[in-house]
């Protein structure tokens, strides 16, 4: 098995504000699922995927979790997604409540497309950029911007 990349770094208040606004519970659930999904990439890095999606709470629903955990609201999309992509390698690497920076800290992270080599990556973020009061959508152009 390949060893863990260093998920700790730290960039220029991105990693504390991936915490922000969530309980130290959430804080907890969210450094083990970007683990999680480091783990994943290294067993699928051999093979590498076709299809990867990125994002929030709309695309963890492809895996029927919310913050990691199975939910009833999500019940049977777990089917339809391996219904439609299951012909393809395909994986979600998604965490609810999850703004653009914070999914562009966890793409600096370790959970970036390259080991997988996708011929696809599909990515839907943002929504919680607009509601999180603690956010706003000129820091989320300039982290996308300064990258």
């Amino acid at each position: 098995m390949v060893p863990l990349r260093n998920s700790q770094q730290e960039l220029p208040g991105v990693a504390a504000e991936a915490r922000s606004g969530r309980t130290p519970a959430e804080e907890t659930v969210w450094m083990q699922m970007h683990r999680d999904f480091l783990r994943d990439i290294d067993e699928n890095a051999v093979q590498g995927l076709d299809c990867v999606f990125y994002g929030d709470s709309i695309t963890e629903s492809l895996r029927g979790t919310q913050m990691g955990v199975k939910v009833e609201k999500f019940l049977g999309i777990p089917e339809v997604f391996q219904k439609h992509y299951g012909h393809v390698r395909a994986a979600a690497y998604s965490i609810a409540g999850d703004t653009t920076r914070n999914l562009l800290w966890r793409l600096q992270n370790g959970e970036g497309p390259g080991p997988l080599s996708p011929k696809v990556a599909v990515v839907l973020i943002g929504t919680n950029d607009i509601t999180n009061p603690m956010y706003n959508l000129v820091l989320a152009a300039a982290s996308c911007h300064h990258r």
